[in-house]
């Protein structure tokens, strides 16, 4: 699993690229569910903190525009940070 950035490189998070490395299933409203293989496009500076109903500890924001369940509409939400991995591509 990821560890977080350090609070000095959270600004990198922005536009960077993650890609799923395990299916995930939306909690709710504005949650994103993810498919394996899926690629992101990070829009926060922050990883953000999950709430007390929350299944995963920290979350990131970002737009889905490839991999298995990309329906070429512009899909938005929170996704556990955890279940990512960053691409330098």
């Amino acid at each position: 699993q990821a560890a977080p950035p350090p609070a000095s490189a959270q600004q990198e998070l922005l536009h960077r690229i993650a890609i799923a490395v395990t299916n995930y299933e939306a909690e709710d409203m504005g949650y994103m569910s993810l498919r394996s293989g899926d690629r992101m496009c990070i829009l926060c500076t922050e990883v953000a903190s999950g709430g007390c109903t929350d299944r995963f500890e920290k979350y990131i924001y970002g737009q889905r525009f490839a991999g298995p369940s990309h329906s070429g509409n512009k899909d938005l939400g929170w996704f556990p940070f955890d279940l990512v991995n960053f691409c330098d591509c």
